[in-house]
């Protein structure tokens, strides 16, 4: 993978994990324990994709 493609991969990445906060908090109000639910999950997926670019890289 160049370096180009991994930058990319990595900006996708990102906005998939941002677009998951969004849609988290268009579900559940402030303060809700799913919302923290949710955002935990959203941060477990980032890291785990992350991670498997990582060790495709």
């Amino acid at each position: 993978m160049t370096k180009e493609q991994m930058i990319v991969a990595l900006k996708d990445i990102e906005t998939k994990y941002k677009r998951n906060q969004e849609v988290a908090e268009e579900v559940w109000p402030h303060g809700s324990p799913f919302l923290e639910l949710a955002r935990r999950q959203a941060a477990q997926v980032m890291e785990e994709e992350m991670n498997a670019l990582m060790r495709n890289e």
